[in-house]
């Protein structure tokens, strides 16, 4: 009985946990997208702590690439969550402003607190990968 209590509030402590904690691994999940100049940028939540070293981007050759940002570790700060730019320059990764591409990753609402104000977002590092 106390293994199946101990269980069941393991399993609710975990599904009670903020969407902005994402496990290693996961495909982020994304607030906005957009390319800028040559690179290509992702709006992430961020729990005070994320970088662009907490990311790969992958590509999918194809006729039609397919981009996937991955989170390659969680941001387990305690700050309020926000949105936070992650940028990738394109020619890194095969990628030009005249080839289309697909993006494999979910599209979110950015964190509550930015709900109707979205450009209180946080700068992306400005030395790109």
């Amino acid at each position: 009985m106390k293994r199946h209590a101990a269980l069941l509030a393991m399993t609710f402590t975990i599904s009670c946990l903020s969407p902005a904690v994402q496990a290693a691994g996961d495909i982020a999940r994304l607030h906005g997208i957009g390319v800028e100049q040559d690179m290509l940028v992702f709006t992430v939540t961020s729990n005070g702590c994320t970088q662009n070293e907490d990311f790969e981007l992958r590509v999918e050759p194809g006729a039609v690439p397919r981009v996937t940002l991955m989170r390659l570790r969680p941001d387990l700060c305690k700050r309020v969550p926000l949105a936070k730019r992650i940028q990738f320059p394109l020619m890194d990764y095969g990628l030009s402003l005249d080839t289309p591409f697909a993006i494999g990753n979910p599209l979110v609402p950015p964190p509550a607190k930015f709900h109707g104000s979205f450009n209180k977002i946080a700068p992306a590092n400005k030395a790109g990968k």
